[in-house]
């Protein structure tokens, strides 16, 4: 996730954490047939073959689809992009 992301290991460490106190205190109040838990990305796929999927994607959409957008659009696009990043918890500037 720290790749794909740009979120330092420390934040989504602590993240991870913090959840896992939620889900703990939650527990006692949750009916018998329902549990909550976290899953993880790294669970789930091979990181090396999910980065070179999402690397290919990017380029495939850079390459083939971002050109053929009006110029509003493709200034719209990275605007959104430019705020797409995670911030420390209970601050508002950007984690490094």
């Amino acid at each position: 996730m720290p790749r794909l992301t740009g979120t330092p290991r420390p934040v989504l460490d602590r993240y991870q954490a913090d959840f896992d106190r939620v889900l703990s205190r939650a527990r006692p109040y949750l009916p018998a047939n329902l549990r909550l838990r976290q899953s993880f990305l790294r669970d789930a796929y091979d990181a090396a073959e999910l980065a070179r999927m999402i690397s290919g994607l990017g380029r495939h959409l850079a390459d083939d689809c971002f050109p053929g957008l009006p110029r509003h659009d493709q200034e719209r696009l990275l605007r959104s992009a430019a705020n797409n990043r995670f911030r420390t918890a209970g601050t508002h500037a950007p984690a490094r």
